[in-house]
């Protein structure tokens, strides 16, 4: 993945953008670099935006299993236990997704 495009990412993430969510979470997959996923993790921590952090929980109970992961890994950063218990208490993640600090 360009770099540049990762700080287009991260921009956007930044204006609370949604489209910017649906880009970040589509480039998540089992193919993609260490580099990438460190990059792209970081484009979704700066991601605060109330309509945004919506799509991101859609992610959480809709996504891939690779899209949930990374969404179980925001919600826990940002210290929303609730949602995370919501997303195992239906089997969408696993207990250390959901309970480690």
């Amino acid at each position: 993945m360009l770099s540049i495009e990762l700080d287009k990412c991260v921009t956007k993430a930044n204006e609370g953008c949604v489209e910017s969510v649906r880009s970040i979470m589509d480039k998540l997959d089992s193919e993609m670099t260490l580099e990438e996923s460190r990059q792209l993790d970081y484009a979704l921590s700066k991601i605060t935006f109330p309509n945004s952090v919506e799509v991101i929980k859609e992610y959480l109970f809709n996504g891939s299993q690779i899209q949930r992961n990374y969404a179980a890994l925001y919600f826990g950063r940002i210290h929303e236990y609730f949602i995370l218990r919501e997303a195992y208490d239906r089997g969408l993640i696993d207990e250390k997704q959901a309970f480690s600090r």
